[in-house]
């Protein structure tokens, strides 16, 4: 079903945001148009992309759907996409979704999740968040955060129903622009849509980077046990904080959360975790009694123990707050999801 749409520079409550095209997720009152300045946005035909265009707040959306490969190509070069950019209808894609104007959506879904300060949120099924072939993963929480590859490119792969960043060893993904934004060292949950189990050896599987410290030693660094399990660790002095996350299950989509109370004063942090929308449930091991550094960029698929092995199923999203979802706002985000991932 198509989204209502409109143009904004700023957040809206119950939305999405990539650049300042804005779409609404949960229920709210989107019409009239000429009150509300809220659209309805177009649904991709089967195998095509719709690229939407928001100029401001007093112009109506501009959707175009190319017919062709080349008509994707001509249509950048109109919008004034050049060189490299104009090589081939993914690269012209990648090149109009990193524009602040637009958004591209290739097929997927945006599902209601809970938005109220969401600080990020990238999917390899969510329209705005990924181009196929393009090598950046786009967060459409409103932060516009870009992550970046690093090494080998991850393929995007259906995995049932569902697609996810098959891990291969040497590919994973960095922001290293605005990190601060995603404020691991508050409260704050993460989220994470997981295919498979950790083959090999430990890796990390998402952290903040440390710039004094070690990852782990500052706001979060999360690691993938071998096997299905996780455990995630917090804070440096005396010692380290640990605490354990819900196992993943084989052959099949998990949702699986953590999250944690502030760690910016001398008091203990407390962390909890979730599994496919289950009542949170509190594992935390406190062991800092000193207020934690901020950290730097925010890395997924890679960091203290390094890159998440071939072999080990793939990822399909990731979502963080700067806040401590509830226990309905779990279960809210995991029936929203739940559907594209076969659950």
């Amino acid at each position: 079903m198509p989204k209502p749409i409109k143009y904004s520079s700023s957040k809206v409550n119950g939305s999405l945001k990539k650049g300042n095209v804005v779409v609404g997720v949960e229920g709210g009152n989107y019409g009239p148009t000429s009150v509300t300045g809220w659209y309805n946005s177009v649904d991709p035909p089967a195998g095509k992309s719709v690229i939407t265009q928001v100029v401001n707040a007093s112009t109506p959306p501009r959707f175009y759907v190319p017919k062709d490969d080349n008509e994707t190509i001509r249509l950048a070069k109109q919008l004034g996409a050049t060189g490299a950019n104009t090589g081939s209808a993914a690269s012209a894609l990648a090149w109009m979704n990193s524009q602040d104007g637009f958004a591209v959506d290739s097929g997927g879904s945006l599902p209601a999740i809970v938005t109220d300060q969401l600080s990020s949120y990238v999917s390899a099924n969510a329209p705005g968040s990924y181009i196929s072939g393009d090598t950046k993963w786009y967060d459409i929480s409103g932060n516009n955060l870009v992550f970046n590859t690093i090494g080998t490119p991850l393929t995007r792969t259906l995995y049932g129903t569902a697609y996810g960043y098959t891990f291969n060893g040497s590919g994973y993904f960095r922001c290293s622009s605005n990190y601060n934004l995603v404020d691991m060292g508050g409260d704050c949950t993460l989220i994470m849509w997981i295919y498979g189990a950790q083959a090999g050896s430990r890796r990390t599987i998402f952290q903040k980077n440390g710039t004094s410290y070690q990852s782990y030693q500052q706001e979060i660094a999360v690691t993938w046990e071998v096997g299905s399990s996780f455990s995630y660790y917090s804070r440096q002095s005396p010692n380290y904080d640990y605490a354990g996350v819900a196992a993943t299950t084989a052959n099949a989509w998990s949702m699986v959360a953590l999250k944690m109370s502030t760690g910016k004063t001398a008091s203990c942090r407390v962390g909890y975790n979730s599994k496919n929308g289950s009542a949170w449930s509190q594992n935390y091991g406190c062991r800092s009694s000193v207020a934690l550094l901020a950290a730097a960029d925010t890395q997924i698929g890679s960091g203290y123990a390094g890159t998440c092995n071939a072999g080990s199923g793939a990822i399909g999203a990731v979502l963080t707050y700067n806040k401590m979802l509830s226990d309905a706002e779990i279960l809210q985000n995991y029936n929203a999801m739940k559907s594209t991932y076969g659950l």
